[in-house]
């Protein structure tokens, strides 16, 4: 930060950034700054450095969305605020069709916002599975938008107070957080839903086992998993004949997860196994 920026690339981003189109391809982006002699290296640096420092949207290393630059990152953003504000989906417990996605960003009821064409919308789900906001369906038909997940957890295979089923063994294992990063389960609904457990309910329909504060997966080799924030504590029971494995996944997918997404937490967060003979929670079996 504070660093000066060399004619060429002051004049590169000015000109990118004075682009009355939100987004235009690399190879448009590429076109400007050779204009002002800057090489293919230098190129993809000032791209690199312009996205870490807010002023676009690009991502180089993601070969879906490494042609695309979005020069106006609050454009992109309103896009997938609308789908984040649709009640449809919220009624349909997270579950956005690609058939509806015209209806949520061409056809809404917002005026003086922007409308989104047909063509765009495969990138915006590209993206939207890059910030976690959602995960593609099995069918390849639609998104799980895991914000609007149900508020009421759904009945599960079993509990953590419950004897596990014979010849298998329950793992429990507690992150105690000194405060509660907000979207933290959603976020773990999405980087787990490889392992999201579906059942086929009376209704003919699949339900899929999360909510808002928790979620209940099954890894077909590994056992099942429940995990439930409570406050400022993320539960995690695991389920198997040999447990410690899923446990290990899960404890690496959530612990990646608190590192990248809110680095204020470091240093104040522990994880911890729960022994109901101790009362300091930083006690461990």
């Amino acid at each position: 930060m504070g660093a000066k920026l060399n004619r060429a690339w002051r004049e590169s981003r000015d000109e990118l950034l004075a682009k009355e189109e939100p987004r235009i391809t690399y190879a448009d982006f590429a076109a400007v700054c050779k204009r002002h002699s800057l090489s293919p290296i230098a190129t993809r640096t000032l791209a690199d450095l312009m996205h870490d420092l807010g002023y676009i949207v690009y991502y180089g290393d993601d070969e879906a969305l490494q042609d695309d630059v979005v020069l106006q990152p609050e454009w992109l953003t309103k896009a997938i605020g609308f789908v984040l504000e649709d009640r449809t989906t919220q009624a349909m417990d997270g579950i956005l069709p690609d058939s509806r996605l015209k209806e949520v960003l061409f056809d809404h009821p917002f005026t003086n916002e922007p409308r989104y064409s047909p063509d765009l919308y495969p990138f915006f789900l590209r993206l939207m599975e890059k910030y976690d906001v959602s995960y593609r369906l099995e069918d390849g038909k639609g998104s799980l938008v895991s914000q609007h997940v149900p508020q009421v957890s759904p009945l599960l295979p079993w509990l953590p107070e419950e004897e596990p089923t014979p010849g298998r063994r329950r793992l429990a294992m507690v992150c105690f957080m000194e405060e509660s990063p907000p979207g933290l389960v959603p976020w773990m609904i999405v980087r787990t839903h490889e392992y999201i457990y579906q059942r086929l309910e009376g209704d003919g329909k699949t339900h899929r086992l999360h909510w808002q504060k928790g979620l209940f997966l099954r890894n077909q080799r590994h056992g099942e998993a429940m995990l439930e924030l409570r406050d400022r504590e993320l539960h995690l029971y695991t389920e198997a004949v040999w447990p410690e494995y899923f446990t290990n996944v899960l404890q690496q997918i959530l612990q990646t997860l608190i590192d990248y997404t809110w680095p204020g937490l470091k240093d104040r967060y522990h994880f911890a196994v729960p022994c109901p003979t101790k009362t300091d929670d930083r006690q461990q079996l």
